[in-house]
């Protein structure tokens, strides 16, 4: 039983030893790459974009007879 342990634990340390080996030496594979350049944003398109989003109702009532399908096609993304 004593030698079941020790062997036990030559075999950890063993174990320890080559992971601790392997991760101080390793190395990394990954590519350099440039940085890449920021996107510029037209803030005037992004508004107007906006403000047209918002023009339509996009909680539709469910009673038929008050349905607006041009509307619901706008919200949906099928007519501009």
């Amino acid at each position: 039983m004593k030698i079941l342990s020790i062997l036990m634990a030559a075999g950890l340390l063993v174990v320890i030893s080559v992971v601790l080996f392997r991760s101080m030496t390793h190395q990394t594979r990954q590519i350099q790459v440039k940085p890449s350049n920021a996107d510029t944003f037209d803030s005037l398109s992004l508004a107007n974009r906006l403000s047209k989003a918002i023009t339509f109702k996009t909680i539709f009532d469910q009673d038929p007879a008050h349905f607006k399908p041009d509307e619901f096609a706008m919200s949906m993304g099928m007519k501009k």
